[in-house]
């Protein structure tokens, strides 16, 4: 099995005339600053760890390499995903490429711990959407699974009521709570079903459709 430290020696840097470094492994490739290139190498080491895991797991792999840009700070970030307003907690974005600031200065509201994780939970978004290119799963579900895998640090939210499936299909990633009522939700629908339920939800092609409560 590879180790971190494989990660860490091997990989390709190749310096641009724009003043950018594009750095690549197996399966990833990050585009960054010079100045980023060790927030760069730590990334690798930890992304390249999960895409192995997930390959593992959902038996499959990428044709491409997982593209990622990545910020040496929020204002560069926001800048750059033409949202200069955005609150300071939006620290990643998903799709492709993936945009995401550098750990070693994430910010106010983030520290490195979260803002690795943060991308890492977009890397396995990336997979889930690459090897089921129609799911049509609910989006707290894809939440649910990518916090769950990262062991994302949510704190409980202060309602005392948990949210009913139309409140949680109408909220958003930035409505308070909401992110830990999907974590919770998923965690409790994997225990109480069988072992493949999410790659069930993930491989349905149509919207999931809940009933309404009287």
């Amino acid at each position: 099995m590879r180790t971190a430290l494989f990660y860490a020696l091997f990989f390709c840097v190749a310096f641009s005339a724009l003043g950018t470094v594009v750095c690549n492994t197996e399966h990833l490739e990050i585009t960054c600053t010079e100045e980023d290139l060790p927030a760069c190498r730590f990334l690798l080491v930890e992304s390249e760890k999960m895409y192995e895991r997930l390959a593992r797991e959902f038996d499959h792999q990428f044709k491409e390499k997982i593209q990622i840009h990545l910020y040496p700070n929020l204002i560069s970030l926001h800048q750059a995903i033409n949202q200069q307003k955005a609150p300071d907690w939006l620290i990643c974005t998903h799709g492709s490429p993936i945009h995401i600031v550098s750990p070693y200065n994430p910010g106010p509201y983030h520290s490195c711990q979260t803002a690795t994780k943060a991308l890492l939970k977009a890397v396995i978004e990336r997979f889930i959407y690459d090897k089921f290119p129609q799911c049509r799963a609910p989006w707290w579900l894809i939440a649910g699974i990518t916090a769950k895998k990262t062991q994302w640090p949510y704190s409980h939210p202060r309602a005392s009521s948990f949210p009913g499936i139309r409140e949680l299909e109408s909220a958003t990633y930035g409505d308070p709570g909401m992110g830990w009522y999907a974590l919770s939700l998923t965690s409790y629908i994997e225990e109480k079903c069988s072992s493949p339920f999410s790659r069930t939800f993930l491989a349905w092609k149509r919207p999931c459709k809940f009933p309404r409560r009287n």
